[in-house]
């Protein structure tokens, strides 16, 4: 699943087969109480109800950021919801899209760790299996100041599925 951000609004799809989801965001820094919530209409099923939306993304946010430690809270929403049972995924997709904006808290940290290594980012970039590979092994080694492991790999899961190594 990729995340996608266009200005303030991120974006990404849930496909399985027949059914989807389309959930797009706006974040804020502190929380937004009864925030908008757009809809998509579908032929197929009828969507969540705004409340039903406002909780699942709520809560996908507040466990992104529970695990990162940082602040982003839905601020609008537009979602188009082909799919049974859409809490959970509203909530995971709300989760995918925290964690993708977090990922700036720490990766010019890690991007400067990797230009003062003797391989360059570029170098990495273009060769992703290798880039994955000393990632990882950074990570490991606990190399990175003020970075904890679990953002780190994090950021490289994130760096191999935007590299498609």
């Amino acid at each position: 699943m990729k995340v996608h951000r266009e200005n303030d609004v991120y974006s990404t799809l849930h496909i399985t087969g027949p059914t989807y989801v389309s959930l797009k965001l706006t974040l804020a820094s502190a929380p937004v109480d009864d925030f908008p919530v757009d809809h998509v209409e579908s032929q197929l099923r009828t969507p969540p109800t705004a409340d039903v939306v406002r909780i699942a993304t709520t809560a996908g946010a507040a466990r992104a950021n529970a695990k990162y430690d940082v602040t982003f809270f839905p601020a609008h929403v537009r979602c188009d919801v082909d799919h049974y049972r859409p809490e959970s995924i509203l909530d995971h997709l709300t989760f995918k899209i925290v964690e993708y904006a977090a990922i700036s808290r720490f990766a010019a940290r890690v991007q400067q760790h990797i230009s003062d290594s003797p391989l360059t980012y570029n170098k990495l970039a273009a060769e992703c299996g290798v880039a994955k590979s000393v990632l990882y092994t950074i990570a490991k080694s606990g190399a990175f100041t003020g970075v904890e492991q679990k953002d780190a790999v994090t950021l490289i899961e994130h760096f191999h599925l935007h590299t498609g190594g």
